[in-house]
């Protein structure tokens, strides 16, 4: 014969605070790691961002095909962010000037821009 206890309302209440403490907590615990699970978690994460900057460092150091706008003073466009693009000019060495402009391109009436192998650019420190 099997005797089976019921928990009291109380104890219940209890049970689950505890359950809940037991489930909040660091991201760790969350996911049940514990120990060096949790440092190697965060080293590959951090490894993995690490590999992505210098990957794109890389893109944009190896890039030799550059939008160009057309115009007496042409300017190479050196990214656009939605509806803002940043522009410079470049000498005959590939070296960028320390001029940064950044114009907005929904203000601009007509800008021609042509795609030329001017690259790869030599950035200023």
């Amino acid at each position: 014969m099997e005797y089976k206890h019921e928990a009291s309302y109380i104890e219940k209440l209890r049970n689950r605070e505890i359950a809940l403490i037991r489930r909040s907590g660091t991201l760790g615990r969350r996911l049940g790691l514990v120990g060096y699970q949790s440092i190697v978690l965060c080293f590959c994460f951090v490894l993995f961002m690490a590999a992505c900057v210098e990957w794109g460092r890389g893109e944009a150091a190896t890039q030799k095909s550059f939008m160009v706008i057309a115009g007496p003073q042409q300017k190479v466009v050196l990214r656009i962010y939605g509806d803002f693009m940043v522009t410079t000019t470049w000498d005959k060495s590939h070296r960028l000037s320390r001029e940064r402009s950044i114009s907005r391109l929904a203000d601009a009436d007509e800008i021609v821009m042509v795609s030329k192998d001017i690259g790869p650019l030599i950035p200023v420190k």
